[in-house]
């Protein structure tokens, strides 16, 4: 399928205009059109538009329900595309590919992935194609995924990419027992996914992780991040230093290479 079949793609976006404006000024296209529901922007009036609609209430979680390709030539679209991919076809006589795999047929993707699936997400998401990438919550302090989601990841060559390896400063030394949470910190600007760690169990297991990183020479973050790289279902890991000095500990995990005795013991030290 050539990419002059294509007519446009559809989007549901939360912020419109804060999308639209980024195409404009950093993709080389330009608005076509605006009312109160849509803006349709474009290269030119003819091919490569986006038309981005507003979303509004509650939307499905799966990855696919709002995204469509309209295309001219059914026959050649669907010769494109992967075994399975459901197909919707309108009166007007347009098709809809409700998945990113009709975008990925059409060279407009290379790849596509999912962000804060649970298991039964990741599984609804393979039924319709083959994400890329898994990006979810994981570190010492934030466990859910090891059970079924990693495991699932792995069996599916599903890349997992797992961000807030710090648990938003907890496993960085910052926060100690009986002491006032510093100021700028998570727990002073937005406390609220992590009040659950105010916990005398949560501190000793940030005592003994503490002592850990001491008896290595290292710093917390560093250790914490290396046990995240470490497990083997893990292929790298998002990192958001607000300051240059703060990614120093990161950069120093690279070279610190945890076995799986090692990796497993540390974990234990927050069962």
């Amino acid at each position: 399928m050539k990419i002059n079949t294509l007519d446009h793609v559809a989007l549901w976006v939360a912020d419109r205009d804060r999308l639209s404006d980024f195409l404009t000024r950093h993709v080389g296209m330009h608005i076509i059109d605006r009312t109160d529901a849509f803006t349709l922007v474009g290269s030119d009036a003819r091919r490569g538009k986006i038309t981005l609609f507003a979303a509004e209430g509650e939307r499905s979680p799966g990855p696919l329900a709002h995204v469509a390709l309209h295309v001219r030539n059914l026959d050649d679209a669907l010769s494109a595309l992967p075994s399975g991919t459901e197909v919707e076809l309108r009166e007007d006589g347009a098709c809809m590919f409700d998945t990113f795999e009709g975008l990925r047929a059409e060279g407009l993707i290379s790849a596509w992935g999912l962000s804060n699936y649970d298991a039964e997400g990741v599984e609804e998401a393979l039924a319709h194609g083959h994400p890329a990438l898994l990006q979810n919550p994981f570190s010492l302090l934030e466990r859910g995924d090891e059970q079924d989601v990693l495991p699932l990841c792995a069996a599916n060559d599903i890349a997992y990419v797992p961000f807030g390896p710090l648990q938003g400063g907890w496993l960085t030394g910052k926060y100690r027992r009986g002491e006032a949470f510093p100021e700028g910190s998570r727990m002073t600007m937005r406390p609220g996914p992590y009040e659950r760690l105010v916990d005398d169990a949560v501190f000793d297991a940030l005592d003994r992780f503490r002592a850990e990183a001491e008896e290595r020479g290292v710093d917390m973050a560093t250790l914490a991040f290396a046990w995240v790289l470490a497990h083997p279902h893990v292929s790298g890991a998002v990192c958001g230093p607000n300051r240059a000095e703060q990614l120093d500990p990161v950069l120093a995990a690279r070279d610190l290479h945890l076995d799986a005795e090692e990796h497993e013991r540390i974990g234990a030290l927050f069962a």
